[in-house]
């Protein structure tokens, strides 16, 4: 029973990684046709390599996501893991696929540094939001247990 509530939460990870990655591709093609005046033109498979690494990160991030079913680790140890896990699978995938120049190591520094602080900012702002919704759930909880409790 608890592997099929894992697998269907981890399905629900990775469909939720596969719209963020739809989202970063259409956002990326839209500020590189502005930045190229309107012009969009490819070479070398930068439009497929764009769209098999997007989904090759959202994958690194999503599949890892089981973790945070497991009761007896840490919240902080298990961000800790995803996002090890995930930045491992995006260095791959930003080496493989020429994301990196190769002779400006401060420019890949700063493309990591960039991404990892986006990667936080996603994992902070999903805390936030469900942290919301477990007041939320906790405060109606509260309000039916004090009905049940006056009839």
């Amino acid at each position: 029973m608890f592997g099929v509530i894992i697998m269907n939460a981890l399905y629900h990870n990775i469909k939720k990684g596969m719209q963020y990655a739809v989202f970063i591709i259409v956002f990326n093609l839209i500020v590189y046709e502005m930045a190229n005046g309107g012009v969009f033109y490819t070479n070398n498979w930068s439009l497929l390599k764009l769209l098999l690494g997007t989904i090759g990160v959202s994958l690194g991030y999503s599949l890892p996501s089981f973790i945070y079913y497991i009761k007896r680790i840490p919240l902080i140890l298990k961000i800790i893991v995803q996002m090890l896990i995930g930045s491992f699978v995006f260095g791959l995938i930003a080496y493989y696929f020429g994301w990196f120049i190769k002779d400006n190591t401060v420019y890949n520094i700063i493309l990591i540094c960039f991404q990892l602080i986006l990667a936080l900012l996603y994992l902070f702002v999903g805390y936030i939001k469900n942290h919301k919704l477990v007041i939320e759930i906790n405060k109606r909880l509260r309000m039916r247990d004090k009905f049940k409790n006056k009839i």
